[in-house]
């Protein structure tokens, strides 16, 4: 009998070949129409495998899937997310301790923070079906439906998608700003 947690790298494995896959099989149109003329390496810079996984194994609150293309979103969640989503589901459904099921959803109105606007990204997140928030175990579920997906809210606070994506701050106000950002990437070592 395959554990918990090999069940779950097993699918985290099969998620990246998939998010692999999709940007390789993207033709080349595509990727310069939407992501500019220097592609560079797709998958370092709008991967969202590493952030998927981290949310699978309890390490992240929640993951917004979003990347400039956002004509393509809707068929890379389709094709690399749901498919992940629907098995870390399976697996947290057969297993026998309590697992909150992850919830998939486009954010589908107008919502904007001081940096960005969110129409047509998704949410990904464990959906515990309370009607409060408890942050000491990361469970931020009520505050993403209320905040982010309920369709009367239409703007939030930076310190806010800090706090339910796991980030340690915020972005930057202004331009000159910017160049503090440092790069991130989540990488696996798969046993």
């Amino acid at each position: 009998m395959t554990s918990y947690l090999e069940a779950i790298r097993k699918e985290i494995i099969h998620l990246i070949k998939r998010e692999e896959l999709w940007f390789e099989d993207l033709p080349y149109k595509d990727k310069v129409s939407f992501f500019g003329d220097d592609c560079g390496d797709l998958m370092e810079d709008f991967s969202h495998s590493g952030e998927l996984a981290c949310l699978a194994i309890g390490l992240k609150p929640c993951v917004l899937v979003d990347f400039p293309a956002r004509t393509l979103l809707s068929n890379y969640v389709s094709r690399v997310i749901i498919p992940f989503v629907e098995k870390i589901n399976e697996i947290n459904q057969s297993d026998r301790q309590s697992h909150s099921l992850l919830v998939c959803k486009e954010i589908r109105h107008e919502l904007t923070s001081p940096e960005e606007s969110w129409r047509m990204a998704w949410v990904v997140f464990p959906d515990s079906g309370n009607d409060f928030d408890n942050p000491s175990t990361g469970d931020f579920s009520h505050a993403i439906k209320e905040r982010i997906l309920d369709e009367n809210s239409f703007t939030i606070k930076e310190d806010f998608l800090a706090n339910v994506l796991g980030y340690p701050g915020t972005l930057p106000n202004l331009e000159q700003g910017n160049a503090s950002i440092m790069a991130a990437a989540y990488t696996f070592v798969v046993m």
